[in-house]
């Protein structure tokens, strides 16, 4: 039997859930209709109570995770997927005393005031007005009001209490506020800071870095949910991912572990570098290398096809055939080339005959002669030519 002012969670057939207190109410408006608090309470958790249109409401009772999704929100409130890390990595639990800055709709403030019990406190900061009253009516709603402690001012001139065993700030220049961060803390308690974009996050690690503080961390927590059918098992089109960016540190009178670390991260920072440097020049070693077996192979290629390395004339294309070396065709030189080509003649009785350069008289010369032609160079006489033929 559920007792007065007890909170229940009703999930109805769509599976749209809704958070209700219990209380002297008679009944509870849905949109399928009208369900009786005396129903409620017989069916109990685990039970279904009914609509006067016959529809069934699934009774439970609520987690905090279903709290913290279900209050009314004016801000963009912290996810659980960060609040459970936040909390364990934080230590929070019964009988604690956190101070908490930006407290926006009371999300986080919900789960603190939560787990730190009727013996521990929640400090919380809020300098503007609105989300003051709403993060009151928010924790009344839930019932957790009488663990939480409200201050509507800015934390700009510090904090109002002292000796607390964690801190979270989720403002926008949490570094601006770090020195008054010692008074309000016992030593080696943690902070926590919540930031949405990387470069805060390094100001912020800059401000760590000189103040009394250590044990940094920073993480990025992402969830991927999957489809709840055995036979066709995959994940969700849609995920939650970047939220925001935690920020762990404690404080710390003593910064030699601080400084040790430090130089550390300086010595792996150096010793990556230099490896990184170490892989570039065999990169460029590699490079090298293969640009000069790209040269190599395109000399021999250049020497296996018998072309000259000035004005390639091989194919014959120049009308005066002027290259200062000419492949042999026979391959009669031991260099590939001759001062003048050999050229070869066909006699009027259509028979082809070889010749050869007796004389380089030419220095340029056809690179075929046919009797019936007059065979003449720009400089010299041609040792081959009509009144040269051979008898027959």
């Amino acid at each position: 039997m559920l007792s007065e002012n007890q909170l229940v969670l009703l999930i109805s057939p769509k599976g749209k859930r809704y958070i209700h207190k219990l209380s002297e109410k008679t009944e509870i408006q849905t949109h399928d209709g009208v369900i009786l608090v005396s129903s409620i309470e017989e069916a109990g958790f685990g039970g279904y109570a009914h609509t006067h249109l016959g529809k069934a409401y699934l009774v439970l009772c609520p987690t905090v995770h279903d709290l913290i999704n279900n209050i009314r929100r004016q801000t963009q409130i912290m996810y659980p997927k960060e609040i459970g890390y936040l909390l364990l990595k934080m230590g929070i639990g019964p009988g604690s005393r956190v101070v908490e800055s930006g407290t926006g709709s009371g999300g986080l403030t919900t789960a603190l005031a939560w787990y730190v019990g009727d013996t521990g406190k929640v400090y919380t900061y809020e300098r503007r007005e609105e989300f003051y009253n709403l993060a009151k009516k928010n924790l009344k709603n839930v019932g957790l009001e009488h663990r939480v402690v409200q201050t509507h001012k800015s934390i700009e001139f510090g904090f109002d209490h002292t000796d607390c065993d964690a801190l979270f700030l989720d403002v926008r220049t949490p570094w601006e506020y770090l020195h008054h961060i010692p008074k309000a803390l016992k030593i080696g308690a943690m902070c926590g800071f919540l930031l949405p974009t990387c470069n805060q996050v390094s100001d912020l690690l800059r401000a760590l870095e000189d103040g009394p503080f250590d044990d940094f961390e920073v993480t990025e927590i992402l969830i991927r949910h999957y489809k709840t059918v055995p036979d066709r098992l995959r994940p969700e089109d849609r995920m939650i991912a970047h939220t925001g960016f935690l920020v762990f540190a404690r404080y710390m009178v003593n910064k030699i572990a601080r400084v040790d670390k430090k130089n550390r991260y300086e010595r792996e920072a150096s010793a990556s570098y230099n490896e990184r440097s170490q892989n570039d020049d065999l990169q460029s070693d590699i490079v090298q290398d293969n640009n000069s077996h790209d040269t190599n192979t395109y000399n021999e290629r250049s020497q296996n096809d018998g072309s000259c390395e000035l004005n390639s004339c091989s194919d014959n294309s120049h009308e005066n055939n002027s290259c200062e070396s000419i492949p042999c065709t026979d391959g009669s030189c031991s260099d590939n080339s001759c001062a003048v080509a050999p050229v070869s003649y066909t006699s009027a009785d259509g028979e082809n005959h070889a010749a050869t350069c007796e004389t380089a008289t030419c220095e340029t010369a056809p690179r075929e002669i046919n009797t019936s032609e007059t065979n003449t160079c720009e400089t010299g006489t041609c040792p081959l030519s009509k009144s040269n033929e051979p008898e027959k």
